[in-house]
This record gives structure tokens, C-alpha cells and sequence, in this order.
């Protein structure tokens, strides 16, 4: 076979797999012979004959998710006057417009054979390295794993950026875990608490004071009744501090320049 033959059939598998993983199993179907098989990863996965085959994508296409494949390697493993074999190994990682995440090494065999003056595909066999995957019982997908690393990312991203937690308990007796650099403020009405978030506000029941010893650096005490996250604070002016959401919460005039000071002095220990 020519090497302008082999390359093509390389390209071909290659596209094979991108549209498959893009849930275009049609194209692939549109290469394969009437006889063609397909060993895959799943144990019963051994199947002869393209209405079988057929029928397995229908089933696998309800299961499977968009997904695209980095650090791609496919190479022709054999090549003869009418056949050819292509071998690849490849990262599936899931779209962003999925709701999980998953990524794994996949590896897979291409066997083409000319039929009527056209290459169609005789054999493909795809596997995943041993123990690399696992499937919940009653999937066909490592949907469940996706669904448990997403969680796991969200988390560490959680842990990593959004810095320290705080947890409190609400006026109906909920104990609620939040981050502190989700609060823009909290202000004090009576003997409890207002928390406003960046997309919600809880009533706990503390006082300003026990508030502000849990919370780290970044709060400033502006008035008797108020305590601002400096990061979503927008400007200060005689006499009051603009949060970043529009909302203007006062500053005493006698202690206007004092908490000047220490929102600067505050803002320079953060650089």
C-alpha cells in the first residue's frame, strides 16, 4: 500500500473517533463492513456483524457524553496490497458543556480492508487500561466516576481559591458551612446577625463581635452595625462605602478618616 493510502486511512481513523465522541456514531458506521466487528471495554463487548454493532451504538449512545481526545498518536501498525491496520492511543476528556468531568487513556485498532475499490472498516477493538476505568453497575459509562471527579474538582477548587469556611448557625436552627470571600457584609440587628452574599443572606445568631474573631483580614468594621469584605468594596467616600453591587452602607463622620486609614493600610498588606 502506498504511503499516501496509509496516511489517508490514518486521518480517517482518526476522524472516526473525534465524531464518534462527539456522538456522531453515524460516521463511523458509514466506513464499516457488513462483517465488521467490535471487541470493546466492557465485558460483553464481543460483537460480530454490522446490524450488531449498529445496535450497540444505539444503546451506547444513550450513555455515552460530548467528549474530545487529546495527545493523539495513531500510527499503521500493518500494511499490505489490500489491508491496513491502525493503532491509536488517545486522552478522552468531557466537553465543558457537560455537568462532569473525566478524563482517561484509551487505546484502539482500526483493520481496513479494500472492498469494491473503497477501504472499509473490518475490526475495531478499543480498551482502556486495566483498572483505569469502572463502570456502576446498570451503566455503560463511566458516568457515575464523571459525576464523582466533578464533585471532587469542585471542591479542591472550593478549598484552593475561595480560602477559609466559616460555620454558623441560622435562626431556624440550620448549621451552615460558607466561605468567608463569598460575604460582601454583614450587619448587625440586634442581638444577631445579617450575612449577605454574594447570592444569598442568612440571619445567624452571633453579634459583630464573634463574627469578625472567626472571620479572617479581610472584613473592616466601617459602623457600630457594619463589617465589609474589603474585595467587593468599590469606593469610599465622605461618608459612605459603595460595594461592588451597587449597594451603599454608612461611615460614621467622626470615624470617616480612621477607617480611611486602615482600609489603605489594610489594602497595601494585600499586595
Amino acid at each position: 500500500m502506498k504511503k499516501e493510502q496509509e496516511a489517508e486511512l490514518v486521518s480517517l481513523t482518526q476522524q472516526c473517533w473525534e465524531r464518534y465522541w462527539q456522538l456522531d456514531l453515524d460516521f463511523m458506521l458509514s466506513h464499516c463492513d457488513e462483517n465488521v466487528s467490535w471487541i470493546g471495554a466492557e465485558q460483553d463487548e464481543f460483537i460480530i456483524g454490522f446490524e450488531n454493532v449498529q445496535k450497540n451504538f444505539a444503546d451506547l449512545l444513550l450513555h455515552l457524553r460530548s467528549c474530545h481526545l487529546l495527545n493523539q498518536e495513531f500510527y499503521v501498525a500493518q500494511s499490505g496490497k489490500d489491508t491496513c491496520s491502525v493503532i491509536g492511543r488517545y486522552f478522552v476528556a468531557t466537553d465543558e458543556t457537560n455537568d462532569y468531568f473525566l478524563q482517561v487513556q484509551q487505546r484502539c485498532t482500526f483493520v481496513w480492508e479494500k472492498k469494491d475499490k473503497a477501504y472499509r472498516i473490518m475490526h475495531i477493538h478499543v480498551s482502556n487500561p486495566m483498572g483505569e476505568l469502572k463502570v456502576a453497575k446498570g451503566e455503560r459509562f463511566v458516568n457515575t466516576v464523571g459525576y464523582m471527579a466533578n464533585r471532587y474538582l469542585e471542591e479542591n477548587f472550593k478549598k484552593r481559591f475561595l480560602g477559609k469556611q466559616m460555620t454558623v448557625t441560622d435562626l431556624n436552627g440550620a448549621v451552615r458551612f460558607i466561605y468567608l470571600s463569598e460575604i460582601m457584609y454583614i450587619k448587625a440587628q440586634r442581638n444577631d446577625v445579617k450575612i449577605v452574599m454574594t447570592n444569598e443572606q442568612i440571619d445567624v445568631k452571633m453579634n459583630i463581635s464573634e463574627f469578625l474573631e472567626l472571620a479572617d483580614n479581610k472584613f473592616l468594621r466601617i459602623h457600630r452595625s457594619y463589617a465589609v469584605n474589603t474585595d467587593y468594596m468599590s469606593k469610599l467616600e465622605r461618608y459612605t462605602v459603595t460595594m461592588k453591587n451597587g449597594e451603599q452602607l454608612p461611615v460614621p463622620v467622626k470615624k470617616y478618616n480612621e477607617i480611611r486609614d486602615e482600609m489603605i493600610k489594610m489594602h497595601n498588606s494585600m499586595k
